[in-house]
């Protein structure tokens, strides 16, 4: 189906669209028809596109509300995904040939079921009510349970038509769902951009966008620590691409003081809010500090504990070898190689922050660094340990997973 027949019959027909084999639409190249399928979801939603020919072209929004159920091999595109009720299935051989006589009978009694429970619940949109009437139960409901108003906008109709004996097992998917979607903008290249951004020194208030690209290599492992080069410089965006990435973030182009190198100014509050979207949060450290197991150590009885060594801190407050974004790390990690004790101590939290209970495609050593609270160097350590006992792998180079997942 070409873009401009998928546009003429969403806006005259509202219809359900069903696309096999969708990851096709995930090119660049299909942008339009993307932002169709974007828009779907929302009651009322329009795209303007520009109709005629030559000089008399002009511009004319199309209805696009609908349905819209997608079969793909892939994920679909960032977007999308964040506003999709998300189901995982299996490839599996069908029980029945679908040229089968029965198979016409069963398919047509379906329909007419489907049709006959639509008809019996077509108002699926939350209703209007004056401030004194009572709040709406269904959303109440989702207030209760979920955060994520996209996650809410995208589970009321589905409230809305099923079986209230259902709402339970829907309530919980909708909450699996949240943490899916917020798994993805955790693991999306923006995500990449803020952990960078949060390694870089500002410079009165600026940031320098050959900084955060070297702080991508870092993340990347595509750095070179001995030579403080870019190992592998093709596989790096252009800092032009990095600068068009920051600005879409929010942060507004800027020239640095002295060098007169492309920047950014960091503004913090949306800074804040950015780390707040894209970076896990950090647990609570429990697990004691190098410095203050050496404290213990070198207590004896009767003698008087020593103060415990300052810590020589880092770039943003964070140790010298915390992971970009990880200012969060433990104190006293960073100044000394871990214990056989203390790899085995952070091994269950590595792994629980890998339990992505379907939820997460991966995570890198950055952001299990960031998760645990340790430097990334530990955290490889413990990852690395963890796939010696079979418990993690790499599914492609520094993207880990549980094996069990």
């Amino acid at each position: 189906m070409s873009t401009a027949t998928m546009f003429r019959l969403s806006d005259a027909y509202q219809p359900c669209l069903l696309i096999d084999e969708s990851q096709v639409y995930n090119r660049e190249e299909w942008a339009e028809t993307q932002a169709l399928l974007n828009e779907r979801y929302r009651p009322g939603g329009k795209i303007w596109r520009m109709v005629g020919e030559g000089r008399n072209m002009v511009p004319q929004a199309f209805k696009c509300y609908g349905g819209t159920g997608m079969a793909s091999s892939h994920a679909p595109w960032e977007a999308l995904g964040s506003r999709a009720l998300l189901l995982k299935m299996e490839k599996g051989r069908p029980g029945k040939h679908t040229g089968t006589p029965d198979f016409y009978v069963e398919a047509a009694t379906l329909r007419s079921q489907l049709l006959a429970y639509r008809f019996k619940n077509l108002n699926t949109r939350p209703h209007l009510t004056a401030p004194d009437d009572p709040p709406d139960p269904l959303m109440a409901m989702l207030e209760e349970r979920v955060q994520d108003e996209r996650t809410k906008e995208v589970g009321y109709p589905l409230l809305a038509v099923a079986d209230p004996l259902c709402h339970d097992t829907l309530l919980a998917y909708l909450v699996d769902l949240e943490g899916q979607h917020q798994a993805l903008e955790e693991t999306s290249d923006f995500a990449s951009y803020v952990i960078a951004l949060a390694g870089c020194t500002p410079d009165n208030g600026k940031v320098s966008v050959e900084a955060v690209r070297v702080e991508l290599a870092k993340l990347w492992e595509l750095w070179d620590d001995a030579k403080s080069k870019i190992v592998d410089p093709k596989r790096m965006p252009s800092a032009k691409r990095v600068s068009k990435v920051l600005q879409t973030l929010g942060f507004k182009p800027t020239r640095m003081p002295q060098t007169g190198r492309t920047g950014i100014m960091l503004d913090p509050p949306l800074f804040e809010r950015l780390k707040q979207r894209y970076l896990p949060t950090p647990p609570n450290p429990s697990l004691p500090s190098l410095s203050s197991e050496r404290s213990r150590g070198e207590v004896g009885e009767g003698s008087e504990p020593k103060p415990p060594p300052q810590n020589n801190r880092g770039r943003n407050g964070a140790p010298p070898d915390a992971p970009s974004g990880g200012s969060d790390a433990q104190p006293g990690l960073a100044d000394a190689e871990l214990t056989v004790r203390q790899v085995e101590q952070l091994k269950p939290k590595a792994a629980e922050s890998l339990r992505t209970e379907k939820t997460r495609p991966y995570l890198t050593t950055a952001q299990v660094a960031y998760s645990i609270g340790v430097p990334v160097s530990h955290a490889k350590a413990v990852l690395t340990s963890l796939e010696r006992e079979a418990i993690a792998f790499q599914a492609k180079p520094d993207c880990w997973r549980l094996v069990a997942n």
